[in-house]
């Protein structure tokens, strides 16, 4: 394999405690298309027999490249550590526990050579852990480039969820945004503040309608799932650094950020029943609406107003749920 060949493409999978599923996730990397792969696997200092599990089915495999962590930093720091190892003109991701088809790094390379696209998003589906399909996570009608507006369109998810696991990027563009330092606190919503740098950058975006990537619900997601209320504070906190790292946006630019986390929170992952149960975050959430109030004060009239969209006018839970955060933010803000 040379490294910063042409045609290199590195797959980054970090993984933390993952043991009964990294041999599932990297062995549908070893066996792509793509001739020309370099596979890093960041452990994250696991406590169980992940590193281990990875030194025993691939340790004859030349591309498959293990970077055990000393200390757990959390999954954007271990993400990042693979960026900055990695050598490919392309990086892409893949979490640990999900796998990936076949062809999807050659079709992904493929088109981003064909459109000289930044970024190229593919369909994912959800399936269980017997293999079963749980419908779609990302679909795309049909595949299509497009040279403008690249934000805003990110924004406004018109290429589906805000994630980074499927897709692809020009190696330049991953660097700079998906090295930069932020707090663990933001960790599970590190994505959006990654991706809002890249597409604001990006010069074509492409799509690729098949669905190439496979995004496992695990049996235990429910019991991990069930504090909305850390949800809610951490997708806030996300929130308020995606505005200070990016301070230089325009107003505009700003505002498409906070309609992307105004939207994010509509979700049922971060509905809370009471304003009392962010009381135990009272210090993370007071930080956060601290930090909104000076860098763009207009954001939580958008976040406060993003809750009374037409559709929801008959969800009674999500009336109550919007009436609490009206509560949360009089009380911190």
């Amino acid at each position: 394999m040379e490294a910063n060949s042409d045609s290199l493409v590195s797959m980054i999978v970090p993984a933390y405690n993952v043991e009964d599923y990294i041999n599932g996730c990297v062995e549908s990397l070893v066996h792509q298309s793509h001739p020309d792969l370099e596979i890093i696997v960041v452990n994250d200092a696991s406590t169980d027999k992940t590193s281990g599990a990875v030194l025993e089915g691939f340790t004859r495999d030349s591309r498959v490249r293990l970077i055990d962590l000393e200390h757990n930093v959390g999954v954007h720091a271990a993400r990042a550590r693979g960026i900055r190892e990695a050598r490919g003109r392309f990086i892409g991701f893949v979490d640990s526990d999900d796998k990936v088809a076949p062809h999807m790094v050659e079709r992904l390379f493929e088109v981003a050579q064909a459109h000289h696209a930044d970024i190229v998003v593919c369909g994912a589906e959800k399936v269980s852990e017997s293999g079963e399909s749980l419908g779609r996570k990302v679909r795309f009608t049909h595949s299509f480039a497009r040279h403008h507006h690249l934000l805003e369109a990110f924004c406004s998810r018109q290429y589906g969820s805000g994630v980074l696991w499927n897709k692809l990027y020009k190696a330049e563009l991953i660097k700079k945004h998906g090295t930069i330092p932020l707090d663990r606190k933001v960790d599970a919503s590190e994505d959006y503040v990654v991706n809002v740098g890249c597409f604001s950058e990006a010069t074509c975006v492409a799509t690729v309608a098949d669905t190439l990537y496979f995004y496992l619900i695990r049996a235990d997601s429910a019991s991990r799932n069930e504090d909305k209320a850390r949800h809610f504070v951490r997708i806030m906190a996300a929130y308020a650094s995606c505005l200070e790292i990016y301070a230089d946006f325009s107003p505009q630019q700003k505002e498409e950020v906070t309609k992307l986390f105004a939207s994010q929170l509509c979700f049922s992952d971060y509905q809370i029943h009471a304003v009392e149960q962010l009381y135990r975050h009272d210090e993370n959430l007071r930080e956060s609406l601290s930090s909104l109030s000076a860098l763009y004060p207009a954001g939580v009239y958008t976040l406060i107003h993003a809750f009374h969209r037409p559709e929801n006018a008959s969800n009674h839970g999500f009336i109550k749920y919007a009436g609490q955060v009206h509560k949360a933010i009089r009380k911190w803000f």
